[in-house]
């Protein structure tokens, strides 16, 4: 609880800002007899240590009817504490304040004490503290005194109890108060009774009359009219590892705003809405309104803490922080669909402390709804104050590839802990880099050529989240999804995974233990096993080389697999948005069960299930999927079949046009695609939904050959697809193509890089000299795991030791798996490159920690944050020069418990373009092109992230030189198309949102 780590002077500041308001409701006169499942009073402020032990709908006790509402706390008061009270709170429709109001409750306890408040708005007064409010007050009624047996506390003539507080209140104004209009829109239960443990029901809640409101009129915390009348909460809550909405677990399917149309989002099936810090208030009503659950994001506590008392806060700051917090917490009334509280995104383990305050304060405010934040590193000592954990990369478009991305995935995943929500956000976004290299600018608002990401790049992030047991799922950018930025098909895609995750949310919610991976008799086809009670889901997902860059056909007439520990009985159904159906080829093999798939397609979600009864899940998929999702699957999957037809045409031509090598089977391919959108639109004709879906999925594989035909042509004569900075996507090869033409009419200079040879003068001492001893030359090392990392300049000499393979262990919920030899510190010493090279080469070792505790051949499985480099002196070049980054590089051993491996990457392109190494092998030279920025200077770095061995040798930094007579220029920048601007573009930053998932309709 908050109270116990804060001051008594912030604890009582904190106590007076955590209020909450409520809006208006239409009825004479309001009453509850709290019957149902969920509790009506919601944990308001307190000023003293109070633990909730009980909070439930009761059948114990009941004043008329069969349950009352139940409410047990055990209370710690600091001594000299005044007026202690621990508040319960209330919303009732708004009562004005006349000679007729009324407000009684009934209540019963084991202890005197308990005292019926009412919370009072002066809708004419500003509240000083939060300008947007209007000022509030309590006024007190009748307090418990007839133990063990019901008593009413009335709130007598609340009328006098106002006009008796206005002395004190304008004394504390100064000024004379302006009561018209006041109402109630609280009671408030103060159910502190004394130092222990304190218990309370309560029964036959009456206040009234009540005002009638139109609906989009009312009371709101920041002073702004709702946009609904009062409908019921629904219960959200946190229980061992899940959400729980109305006692069901939830699968989160959520999207960061930024201005799309609510209604775009709700068809494409999105359950929940990720708000920034400030949102137009009306913009939330609306999301509510429409029955979006919301994840406000919440501003992060002051970094000034008191530097004479560390580990400690200022009082003073920590009310400023409650202060500053808790007015973006009440702008939600406890009606509200709130989610979970966002404590932010990329925090690290330095940030701790500041999030844990933040965590505290929400935990006081509403102690039920989880606490989240997007992690970097830092799990195990964020696990003490959050509920939720999330995790991100964004890997498309960079050198981390999809089985690589698995891997991270499993590996935060173990980080993260038993009894932790996971979830985690899906990039639908070109990240800014990429934005700046191809237009010049980091965010523009318009692209005049299509651009990506591919919707079949989402599809297999998305697939790869949910084997990794994420129960949540958040698709990054909603701005990426819209027709200015060339995104319809990617919104489509996402419409398609969100029906898919709906389905699948009841069987995916119950899975007991994480997914199993497996392989099929296709090389670059695996399948994720979850395993749940009843049912098995399995998740075949194509992971094939450089589909990070560009999408492969991903297509197999027919993949099959044996599936281990399938239920007697079960049978196997394949579900998609546009129908389920079984899989008949079946067969039993001492492995487990046979299944082959027919027309696998990038990824697929396969269940085995024997709930075949009328009322069953496979009836209910096959109702739901008729009914409602079927017919409107399979017009969208033309809409965007069409779409990536028109992109895939005019990226083909631009790649010609600009110098690509063409490929002869363009037109059959086309022609294949053409013919199959022609069929799916026959089957819409005829009424059949779920063979039109089939045949507009099959109209994307011939543009998919067509586009990776491309590509691979491109970046065959590169070392790695990052070495041009315009080859990681074949929307940007017209620019590498252009890249290629200059750079054949160039030579390389002179090397601009000192002691890039790591030549010293003399042998190096036994393990190795400090990088150090080369000018310019610098190590950093950040190690949060129990290994030891060392950089060092070693000799050459002698010969190479190949340690064996340590391979990586399955994904799982421990950190530690156990798996063959790890390198130690003395195979780093061993295994010595053969002097090829020089006398000298630069190696990197980390090794894990001596563990006595630990079981022979025990290593990490994850590590949160290891990173170990060496980063060279800046280069010195004219800006705007394109030079050429040469490097040898060499892996002893694997690199194990990071996805990351060993990385060499420059000060331009940074980590997303580098070169990325896991596995060992022989030397091998790399080479990256790069143009020198405004600054005129670049570097390399070399690093390592795992446990492994590394070498590097021989870099150089090149500028490339023209000669002679050319025409030939760099690529430049495409400035995006200005956008007409319209009264609309006030609020909507990009044009035609409304038709971002416009409804179906047919295609000719």
């Amino acid at each position: 609880m908050l109270f116990r780590a804060l001051p008594p002077a912030a604890a009582v500041a904190l106590a007076a800002v955590l209020v909450a308001v409520a809006p208006g409701s239409a009825a004479d006169g309001h009453r509850n007899g709290f019957a149902g499942k969920t509790p009506f009073f919601v944990r308001g402020d307190a000023n003293i240590q109070a633990e909730e032990k009980a909070h439930a709908i009761d059948d114990r006790h009941a004043r008329n009817a069969g349950t009352s509402e139940y409410i047990k706390i055990e209370a710690n008061p600091a001594p000299g504490t005044d007026a202690e009270f621990v508040h319960y709170y209330y919303e009732t429709p708004p009562a004005p304040i006349t000679a007729d109001t009324r407000a009684r409750l009934w209540v019963k306890g084991y202890r005197g004490g308990v005292q019926l408040k009412a919370r009072v708005v002066l809708p004419k007064e500003r509240d000083p503290k939060n300008p947007d409010s209007a000022l509030t007050l309590l006024i007190a009624g009748d307090t418990y005194s007839r133990t063990h047996t019901w008593q009413q506390l009335s709130l007598g003539d609340a009328g006098d109890s106002l006009r008796k507080t206005l002395p004190v209140l304008t004394a504390r104004l100064g000024r004379t108060v302006d009561t018209t209009g006041a109402y109630i829109d609280q009671l408030v239960l103060n159910v502190y009774t004394g130092a222990g443990v304190s218990e309370v029901w309560v029964d036959d809640l009456e206040i009234g009359p009540v005002e009638r409101k139109p609906e989009g009129v009312g009371p709101r915390g920041a002073g702004t009219p709702t946009a609904r009348a009062k409908a019921k909460a629904p219960a959200v809550e946190f229980s061992n590892g899940d959400i729980l909405v109305d006692g069901k677990p939830f699968f989160m399917r959520a999207i960061r705003h930024t201005n799309t149309p609510l209604k775009a989002l709700e068809i494409a099936r999105f359950n929940t809405i990720w708000f920034p810090g400030e949102v137009d208030p009306a913009v939330y009503e609306e999301a509510i309104g429409a029955k979006f659950f919301i994840v406000p994001s919440l501003p992060l506590p002051s970094a000034d803490w008191d530097a004479a008392r560390p580990g400690q806060a200022d009082p003073a700051v920590l009310a400023k922080d409650a202060e500053l917090v808790t007015k973006h917490l009440r702008k939600f009334l406890s009606g509200d669909a709130v989610l979970m509280w966002d404590l932010g995104y990329g925090r690290t383990s330095e940030q701790v402390r500041r999030v844990g305050q933040l965590a505290n304060i929400v935990k006081t405010y509403d102690p039920k709804r989880p606490r989240a934040v997007d992690l970097w590193d830092g799990h195990q000592a964020y696990s003490n104050y959050v509920d939720a954990v999330g995790a991100h990369r964004w890997p498309l478009f960079t050198s981390l590839s999809f089985p690589l991305f698995r891997d991270w995935l499993a590996q935060r995943r173990a980080l993260t802990g038993p009894g932790k929500l996971s979830w985690t956000w899906v990039q639908t976004h070109l990240p800014d880099w990429y934005v700046k290299l191809n237009t010049g600018r980091a965010e523009c608002d318009h692209y005049p050529d299509p651009i990506g990401p591919h919707p079949e790049q989402i599809r297999t992030l998305t697939y790869l989240a949910v084997a990794a047991g994420y129960r949540g799922l958040g698709f990054w950018s909603d701005q990426f999804l819209a027709e200015s930025h060339h995104g319809q098909d990617r919104l489509l895609e996402i419409f398609l995974l969100n029906a898919e995750m709906e389905l699948l949310e009841p069987v995916l919610m119950k899975a007991i233990e994480p997914a199993k991976w497996i392989t099929t008799d296709h090389p670059s086809v695996s399948a994720a096993v979850i395993r749940g009670p009843k049912e098995l889901v399995v998740l075949p997902v194509w992971l094939g080389e450089g589909d990070q860059f560009c999408p492969d056909q991903a297509t197999v007439p027919a993949v099959t697999m044996v599936v281990p520990g399938v239920p007697d009985g079960a049978q196997p159904w394949v579900v998609t948005a546009a129908g389920v159906s079984q899989i008949k080829s079946v067969e039993q093999v001492p492995a487990g069960t046979k299944i082959t798939l027919a027309e696998f397609d990038t990824a697929a979600a396969i269940v085995f299930t024997a709930d075949l009864a009328l009322d069953g899940k496979v009836v209910k998929w096959q109702d739901l999927t008729r009914n409602k999702l079927a017919r409107t699957a399979a017009q969208y999957a033309r809409q965007q079949a069409h779409v990536q037809f028109v992109k895939a045409l005019a990226m083909h031509e631009k790649i010609a046009a600009a110098g690509g090598p063409s490929i002869p089977e363009a037109a059959n391919l086309f022609a294949q695609a053409k013919e199959a959108m022609r069929r799916a639109s026959l089957y819409t004709d005829n009424g059949q939904p779920d063979l039109a879906y089939r045949e507009a999925r099959r109209a994307l594989r011939p543009l998919r050959v067509l586009m990776r035909a491309d590509w691979d042509k491109a970046v065959e004569p590169l070392d790695v697809p990052t070495a041009s900075p315009f080859a990681v996507s074949v929307y940007s090869l017209p620019k590498h193509y252009e890249l290629v033409k200059y750079l054949q009419t160039c030579r390389p200079g002179g090397n601009g890089l000192a002691h890039g040879g790591f030549e010293l003068k003399e042998k190096a001492p036994d393990g190795g000299a400090a990088v150090s001893s080369l000018p310019g030359w610098v190590m950093r090392k950040t190690i949060l795991d129990a290994v030891l990392g060392t950089a060092a300049i070693v000799n050459s000499d002698g010969k190479l030791v190949a340690d064996p393979d340590p391979g990586h262990a399955p994904p799982g919920t421990s950190r530690y798996a156990p798996g063959r030899a790890v390198p130690t510190a003395q195979d780093a010493v061993r295994a010595k490159p053969k002097p090829t090279l020089g006398n000298h080469v630069l190696q990197f070792s980390i090794v894990p920690k001596p563990d006595p505790d630990a079981k022979p051949g025990e290593r990490p499985q994850a590590l949160e944050r290891s990173f170990l480099a060496v980063d060279s002196p800046p280069a010195e070049f004219p800006p705007g020069t394109w030079v050429v980054v040469r490097f040898w590089a060499k892996l002893a051993t694997p690199v194990a418990a990071s996805a990351d491996g060993a990385l060499v990457y420059d000060s331009v392109g940074g980590e997303p373009l580098a070169v990325r190494l896991t596995q060992p092998g022989r030397w091998k030279q790399y080479h990256l092109y790069r143009q020198v920025p405004a600054s005129g200077k670049i570097s390399v770095t070399f690093a390592l992230t795992g446990i492994g061995i590394a070498y590097f040798d021989d870099v150089a930094i090149e500028p490339l030189i023209p000669f002679g007579n050319t025409s030939a220029r760099p690529p430049q920048p495409t400035p995006p198309t200005p956008l007409p601007r319209t009264e609309d573009s006030k609020t909507l930053p990009f044009p035609r949102q409304t038709d971002l998932l416009p409804p179906p309709r047919q295609l000719k």
